[in-house]
């Protein structure tokens, strides 16, 4: 991956909460959920998941 070249150790994200299967595509790549911005989607006021993978 070209953001280890970089020093990158941790990636993050955010998920639509209704978006089950971009979350279990993201899990089978490492993701993690760890937690919840409350009404993030500006158009129907959708939580997010956000999702963490790392230290890679």
């Amino acid at each position: 991956m070209e953001g280890i070249k970089h020093g990158l150790h941790y990636l993050t994200l955010e998920v639509r909460s209704s978006n089950l299967a971009a979350q279990r595509l993201y899990a089978e790549f490492g993701f993690v959920k760890t937690g919840v911005r409350p009404n993030y989607y500006q158009d129907n006021q959708e939580d997010a998941f956000i999702m963490w993978k790392g230290p890679m």
